[in-house]
C-alpha cells in the first residue's frame, strides 16, 4: 500500500539539485583540469608546441575561449581564473568564511588523504571537486566545516619509493640498516611533492587549509586512531568480514 512505502530521503526539489550537481562534477573537473594544462603549456614556450603542434593548437583555441561578466573587453578564461583565485588570496576569503561560520553546527567530513609519494593526477582532481563541493554546500547552510589537507605516509607507497633508492628489498634494507634508519629515510620523502600539490589544489580553485596539515605518520595521529579503534571494540563494533569489491587487487 502507499501508506507503507518508503519515504525519499530528500524532497523532490533537492534530490534534483543533487543529481544535477553530481552530473556536473566531472564535467567540472575535466574543464578545470584541462585549462590548467592549458594555462601551464602556454607559458612553456614555443619549443614543446613545435614537438606537438595538433595540441598545441587545440589548446591555444580552448585559451582564447573569451567571457566576460562586466562588458568591454573581453578576458581569456585562464587570465579570469587566476584573477579570481589572487582575489581569493588577498581578502583571504577562505578564512573570512570559516570565521562566518564559527560556532555553527559542525559538519563532519572525512577526506581520505592521497599518497605524499606521487604528484596529482585526474583521478584525485575529479575527487577533490567533490569534496570541495560538499564542504562549500554545507558552510553556505551556515555549518562548520574544517576542511584541512592531510598525507598518507603508511604502507607500500613509502616504502616502495624508498627501495627504489636504495635498490634493494625492505627486509634487505631493514637488515642493513635498521628498524629506525630505515624508519627516517621513509619519513624525510614524505614533504618532497607538498609544494606541487598544494599549487595544483589551489588552482583547481579547491578551499582547504594547508597550514594545519596533518601526517598520518604523526604520533598524535596515531593515538587518536588506536583511541578510536578501542572504542569501538569496547562496544562490540569490530568484527571480522567479508565484502565484495567490484575490481580486483
Amino acid at each position: 500500500p502507499s501508506s507503507m512505502r518508503r519515504q525519499p530521503p530528500y524532497p523532490p526539489p533537492l534530490r534534483g539539485r543533487l543529481r544535477c550537481l553530481v552530473a556536473l562534477v566531472p564535467l567540472l573537473a575535466a574543464a578545470v583540469m584541462t585549462d590548467v594544462r592549458a594555462g601551464q603549456r602556454l607559458r612553456v614556450g614555443r619549443g614543446r608546441a613545435s614537438r606537438r603542434p595538433s595540441q598545441a593548437s587545440f589548446t591555444a583555441d580552448r585559451s582564447r575561449r573569451w567571457l566576460s561578466f562586466r562588458g568591454g573587453a573581453p578576458e581569456p578564461m585562464v587570465e579570469i581564473e587566476e584573477k579570481v583565485l589572487e582575489k581569493w588570496r588577498r581578502e583571504r576569503t577562505f578564512e573570512a568564511q570559516m570565521n562566518a561560520t564559527e560556532g555553527g553546527t559542525p559538519f563532519v567530513f572525512y577526506d581520505g588523504p592521497p599518497f605524499a609519494t606521487g604528484l596529482p593526477h585526474m583521478g584525485h582532481l575529479l575527487a577533490s571537486t567533490i569534496k570541495d563541493v560538499v564542504g562549500r554546500y554545507q558552510a553556505m547552510n551556515g555549518r562548520q566545516v574544517r576542511r584541512v589537507f592531510g598525507w598518507d605516509c603508511h604502507g607500500v607507497p613509502i616504502e616502495y619509493e624508498i627501495d627504489k633508492q636504495l635498490n634493494m628489498s625492505t627486509h634487505e634494507a631493514v637488515g642493513r640498516l635498521g628498524y629506525k634508519a630505515y624508519a627516517d629515510k621513509c619519513r624525510a620523502i614524505v614533504q618532497r611533492y607538498a609544494r606541487e600539490w598544494k599549487t595544483t589544489i589551489e588552482r583547481l580553485g579547491r578551499w582547504v587549509d594547508f597550514d594545519k596539515g596533518y601526517k598520518t605518520m604523526d604520533v598524535g595521529y596515531m593515538e587518536r586512531v588506536w583511541w578510536a579503534f578501542k572504542r569501538l571494540y569496547d562496544g562490540g563494533l569490530i568484527y571480522k568480514g567479508a565484502k565484495v569489491v567490484p575490481y580486483s587487487t
